[in-house]
């Protein structure tokens, strides 16, 4: 060690290395002394001083030879604290795909394309948090530009709404993204530049080595929610999980949904019922919330709200001094909260983190760059006014917007889902003459919903697409000519290849052939599926292609009964889609009454003399003939081993 801190290196973090590999387990007043020395200043006394909740780290490798602990040296010199790199911490996943190079771009780089993205080759940094979306390559939401003004003078106001509705979306993301990221900055920064772009990984597991995705953020603050698992995947990020993104942004804390947790609640460390990796989180499929992460000591001493604080620091977003000065503050179990809570406030605190983001990040777009992605100083304007119009329609968006972040799939799931959806479109598919049918059926017709046969929704597009046809209500002007569709009953899929056969049926069927078909939605099924080789992240692949699929139409036909369908809703209204203006209609609001589904919440009179004179499903078994073929076997399987 002594020689080391003569050759200048940070003898601090070098003995953290040394003693994992000399199995010490201890160290000398003088070693300890060294560690506070060299990370004065960086670090606070509380980072310096336990272990963390940091991000997975990468699985057991060749212990480091002398090189490698000089390595380590260098790249953690004056960047962490040793109580922090010590652990143990909460990590975010160690995603293969996630390249030093990519998490430095969604950390550092959050600004809209300069002139040269325009170019065959643009940035690769330039949208990078707009591409850890679901949505598509295409799509206005990616494209940022306005929309083209084809319908002369008339149309023109309702462009400029269409525009300032896009901006206002696309950007309250990016602030969303610059909110949970930017404590990581800094850190970021001195990692790209020692020139690796990451803390060094070939090291032992007993080190516990920070992951490519991991950072300290020692000035953040954190909310901590788990994400609940036993609703649908639509119901728990609708309800639920952007309460915790909500208010940790009111009030300037990072945002964390631990599942499976070494520590704390008890709800935290249950494992999520919609992941079946080995972290069994959310981090199975989708993005970390943040790249900021806090120790398991952390999680351990951080106070919890009760629901009637968690419910009032909703509607107020403001917290209590008891609660304030806590560096992790956990958020009582389940808030349900409503667009119009302290919506000027919210709207505000967007603003704030817009104009920071905008200072930060486009420093070298000209003005004339800045006008024409909206983000000149009187483009901003427009957008918080349009924020501002107390429409009810217009509260919910920043709702939505959260729902498109939490979601983000992470860069594995992203490759699967890419790799699966270039197999099922056929080249010569047109999203413009494609109508979108996903089908909910399963447990959703058990008491939620009425349900359609395959028969009626085979009817209900045929004359779908000639009413539109005829009223000329394509924009593109063409003939509709496939039908993507979509659903988690094998039944279902199966039903289009009889019509595939008829000779005078007008579309042909883009599906997922691969779909599992897990025949329900309710997740705690999805853990039973394990002994026929179908996991919950099969399960996960499945629905969130579906979704990504239905982004690919010019219309859709959806059951608004299910939250999964609203949020494909909420999706293509905002941009995500293939077609620059995708028509979305719900079941309820079918013209043909035989079509026009009730919810099981439904007040309209029709709906309440349909319940009067039948059940919503009463006699229907949750999957009994939705499920694939060796999915009911399994099943068979274990009810005789029981």
């Amino acid at each position: 060690i002594l020689v080391n801190l003569k050759n200048g290196l940070n003898a601090g973090v070098y003995y953290v290395a040394f003693e994992e590999a000399v199995h010490s387990g201890s160290s000398n007043d003088l070693d300890r002394q060294h560690v506070d020395a060299n990370l004065s200043g960086v670090n606070s006394e509380h980072g310096l001083g336990g272990p963390r909740l940091g991000n997975i780290s990468h699985p057991p490798m060749t212990p480091p030879n002398n090189l490698d602990r000089q390595n380590i040296d260098v790249s953690l010199s004056g960047v962490n604290s040793g109580y922090w790199l010590r652990g143990p911490r909460l990590g975010n996943i160690a995603d293969p795909l996630m390249t030093h190079e990519m998490a430095r771009d969604l950390v550092l780089h959050v600004s809209p394309p300069s002139q040269a993205a325009r170019n065959p080759s643009p940035p690769v940094h330039a949208v990078a948090a707009l591409k850890q979306t679901v949505c598509l390559r295409d799509s206005r939401f990616l494209d940022w530009m306005p929309s083209p003004d084809t319908r002369g003078a008339d149309w023109e106001k309702k462009k400029n709404d269409d525009d300032l509705h896009d901006s206002a979306f696309r950007l309250a993301f990016l602030a969303i993204h610059h909110h949970q990221h930017r404590y990581a900055r800094m850190e970021a920064e001195k990692r790209h530049a020692l020139g690796r772009g990451a803390l060094h990984t070939n090291v032992t597991s007993r080190v516990n080595h920070p992951g490519v995705f991991d950072y300290e953020c020692p000035d953040a603050k954190f909310l901590v929610n788990d994400f609940r698992g036993q609703h649908g995947l639509g119901y728990v990020v609708r309800n639920g999980a952007i309460e915790t993104l909500g208010a940790a942004m009111a009030t300037d804390r990072v945002a964390l949904l631990v599942n499976a947790a070494p520590t704390g609640p008890k709800r935290l460390q249950q494992r999520w019922s919609m992941a079946s990796c080995p972290r069994r989180d959310m981090q199975c499929f989708f993005m970390p919330m943040s790249p900021c992460t806090i120790t398991e000591q952390e999680l351990e001493d951080a106070p919890e709200l009760s629901l009637a604080e968690s419910k009032e620091w909703g509607r107020s977003k403001e917290l209590s001094d008891k609660y304030n000065q806590s560096r992790v503050v956990i958020m009582g179990h389940h808030v349900r909260s409503r667009p119009n809570w302290a919506w000027n406030d919210r709207v505000k605190q967007i603003m704030n983190t817009i104009h920071s983001l905008v200072r930060h990040d486009t420093g070298g777009l000209s003005f004339g760059e800045k006008k024409r992605y909206g983000l000149d100083d009187q483009s901003l304007q427009d957008v918080e006014k349009y924020l501002m119009r107390a429409k009810r329609t217009k509260m919910w968006i920043l709702n939505q917007v959260q729902v498109l972040y939490i979601l983000r799939p992470n860069p594995t799931s992203r490759h699967k889902m890419d790799e699966l959806m270039e197999k099922l479109l056929p080249s010569d598919f047109d999203p413009e003459a494609a109508i979108g049918l996903p089908i909910r059926s399963s447990d959703k017709c058990l008491r939620e919903s009425e349900c359609l046969s395959f028969d009626h929704y085979m009817q209900l597009a045929t004359d779908f697409a000639k009413q539109r046809e005829e009223a000329n209500l394509n924009a593109t002007g063409k003939k509709y000519n496939s039908i993507v569709l979509t659903s988690e009953s094998y039944p279902i899929l199966h039903a289009r290849h009889e019509y595939e056969r008829k000779d005078n049926f007008p579309f042909h069927f883009i599906a997922n052939y691969e779909d599992v078909a897990q025949g329900t939605g309710v997740p705690s099924e999805y853990q039973r599926l394990g002994s026929i080789n179908v996991t919950a992240d099969d399960v996960m692949l499945s629905t969130m292609t579906s979704l990504k699929m239905q982004l690919m139409t010019e219309s859709t036909i959806g059951n608004c009964c299910s939250n999964f369908h609203k949020v494909m809703l909420e999706f293509l209204s905002n941009g995500c889609g293939a077609v620059r203006r995708n028509y979305f209609e719900c079941l309820q609001n079918n013209r043909n009454p035989e079509f026009r589904v009730c919810c099981q919440w439904s007040s309209s009179p029709e709906c309440k003399k349909k319940k009067e004179t039948k059940s919503f499903g009463k006699d229907f078994a949750i999957g009994s003939d939705m499920l694939h073929p060796d999915l009911i076997k399994a099943r068979e399987m274990m009810a005789t081993s029981a």
